[in-house]
């Protein structure tokens, strides 16, 4: 996966496979489903030495066209004798990707002050943006503007609701 959090991956990012034979293989051929339909984009299968090696890498880039959901790959491969090597559909490492083509939706947005009234701030109070999405989201960037310029000498707090699924 392209980003940082190599679990999930949305469209333009590229899928990557990267495995290491047990003796050296002829090019393998490897298929990659996305939510139990086959992924719409070429796959591209690479070496590092030209012909046959032991370490390999499968990629494809996934697209708005490919079905949301997880992504499961097979690799089917023969030595240089010609035996076929028993298909190979798990990773020896437990990791597994997620592909999500929705972007999230703010579904719920209050703005509060500690003000005895909520709808007012002045300096010294607190105020709270509260933000309920779709989905997990990253923490937000949020800036505050006081009249017609940045709100200034205060500093963004950014928590997670205690005991939310990470989509509050």
């Amino acid at each position: 996966a392209d980003q940082n959090d190599r679990s999930r991956l949305k469209p333009g990012e590229t899928l990557t496979l990267d495995f290491t034979a047990s003796e050296a293989i002829a090019a393998p051929m490897c298929s990659f489903s996305v939510g139990g339909q086959v992924a719409v984009g070429s796959v591209t299968v690479t070496t590092s030495n030209a012909g046959a090696s032991t370490v390999w890498t499968c990629s494809v880039q996934l697209t708005g066209q490919d079905t949301a959901g997880m992504v499961s790959f097979t690799i089917d491969a023969t030595d240089l004798a010609g035996n076929a090597m028993v298909q190979v559909s798990t990773g020896t490492d437990s990791s597994s990707v997620e592909f999500d083509r929705s972007a999230p939706i703010l579904t719920s947005l209050s703005i509060v002050s500690s003000n005895v009234d909520a709808s007012y701030a002045t300096t010294g109070d607190t105020v709270t943006l509260a933000i309920v999405a779709s989905e997990a989201i990253a923490a937000p960037v949020c800036s505050f503007t006081v009249g017609a310029a940045g709100a200034t000498g205060a500093t963004a707090v950014v928590d997670e609701v205690a005991g939310s699924s990470g989509a509050e």
